[in-house]
C-alpha cells in the first residue's frame, strides 16, 4: 500500500438485507506531490451487488475527493445469507504499483420465511 494514496471511510462490515441497499461514503486523498488520477475498484463481490461512483477521481497534491459505494444485493435466493468479504482499492494512474485498499464484509442476514398453521374450525 502506498503512502501517496489514502482511502478511508469503509466500515469493517455492512449489514444489508436482500433487496435493500446501504450507501457508504469513501474518502480518497492524494498525498503525493503530483496531480494524479485514481481508479476505484471493488473485488470480492458480484458486480451486480454494488455501485461505485465515480469510478475514477482526479486530484491535485494534497486534495481529497469522495466516492459513494452503494451495496445492493438482490432479493431472493441470488443473495444467500452469509458473510461476503470484499476490498475497495484506489490505484494511481501515473504509477500502477501505487495503490491503497480497504477491506470490509457484506453481511446478509437470513430473512424469515412466512409460515401458516391451519387448524380445524371449532363449532
Amino acid at each position: 500500500m502506498a503512502a501517496s494514496i489514502r482511502l478511508e471511510g469503509l466500515p469493517p462490515h455492512a449489514d444489508v438485507g436482500p433487496g435493500t441497499q446501504q450507501r457508504l461514503t469513501l474518502s480518497i486523498a492524494n498525498a503525493s506531490a503530483i496531480v494524479d488520477q485514481f481508479a476505484l475498484t471493488v473485488t470480492g463481490l458480484d458486480e451486480n451487488w454494488y455501485s461505485l461512483t465515480p469510478p475514477t477521481v482526479s486530484l491535485f497534491p494534497g486534495a481529497t475527493a469522495t466516492a459513494e459505494l452503494t451495496l445492493h444485493p438482490p432479493s431472493g435466493v441470488e443473495a444467500a445469507a452469509g458473510t461476503y468479504p470484499f476490498t475497495v482499492r484506489a490505484m494511481s494512474n501515473s504509477d500502477p504499483s501505487s495503490h491503497s485498499g480497504a477491506e470490509s464484509e457484506l453481511r446478509i442476514a437470513r430473512i424469515g420465511i412466512p409460515t401458516m398453521e391451519v387448524r380445524p374450525r371449532l363449532r
